[in-house]
């Protein structure tokens, strides 16, 4: 019998093979797919923590650098840590670090960078400001053992002259709060340089009055009308630190 060619028989053919060629031809098919875990993906940072983020001229402060990060194939990570300066001190968890930023105004930067060890690494950088010093005051107004009621509604005064405390023309006040009715902590920042002098007053009788039976604590000794204030020197980017002013 003669072979006769049919026409759409052989379209059928080319057709099917061109859907094998195709198929063969994807990724990840046929004798030529990668075998499975040749390929190593990056380790992954999701951040970089920096605790304080802003420290002060001349204090010292270490910082404490933190990275958090993993990698996506279950490779156990190691760390490096790099900075424009300052020691870095190693700690037992070796995604965590201290580090001593550089006494210097300006920001400072840490890169960290997590590591594999099969060539896969990433890394990621936290930026620490090192600021000057502010210009101020700073002390604990404290209630006497014994002393009435509480400083609770008390307010402290600051004076920039003699001649004002003395007249009671305060240049600031400040109230107590509620959360500190026996100590008070306090920090006046932006001051100019100069003598001040601070007292703290609660009006008992609520006569208006700075009488005998008030609540009053001095920096200096005594009380009214016989109170001998003590001059506080605010120096230029210097927190003057008073201590106690005790109020009875």
């Amino acid at each position: 019998m003669a072979c006769r060619w049919n026409g759409s028989v052989a379209a059928a053919w080319i057709a099917t093979a061109a859907a094998w060629i195709a198929l063969y031809s994807l990724p990840g098919c046929g004798v030529e797919e990668t075998p499975a875990g040749s390929s190593n993906r990056n380790p992954v940072i999701d951040s970089v923590t920096v605790h304080p983020d802003t420290v002060l001229k001349g204090e010292r402060d270490t910082v404490e650098v933190v990275v958090y990060a993993y990698d996506p194939d279950g490779d156990s990570l190691t760390y490096s840590f790099s900075s424009g300066g300052g020691p870095i001190y190693l700690t037992g968890t070796r995604s965590r670090i201290f580090w001593l930023p550089p006494d210097t105004l300006g920001p400072w930067t840490m890169l960290a960078s997590a590591m594999d060890g099969r060539d896969g690494v990433a890394s990621r950088a936290a930026t620490v400001i090192v600021t000057e010093l502010p210009t101020g005051l700073s002390g604990t107004v404290q209630l006497a053992v014994g002393a009435p009621g509480t400083m609770i509604g008390a307010r402290l005064y600051l004076f920039d002259s003699l001649d004002d405390f003395e007249h009671r023309r305060d240049f600031m006040k400040i109230w107590i709060p509620e959360t500190s009715p026996a100590t008070y902590n306090f920090t006046i920042a932006n001051l100019r340089p100069g003598a001040y002098y601070l007292d703290v007053w609660k009006d008992l009788d609520e006569d208006q009055e700075l009488g005998p039976d008030d609540l009053y604590g001095l920096y200096g000794t005594g009380r009214p009308p016989n109170a001998q204030p003590q001059a506080a020197q605010v120096i230029q980017n210097r927190i003057t630190r008073l201590g106690i002013l005790t109020v009875e």
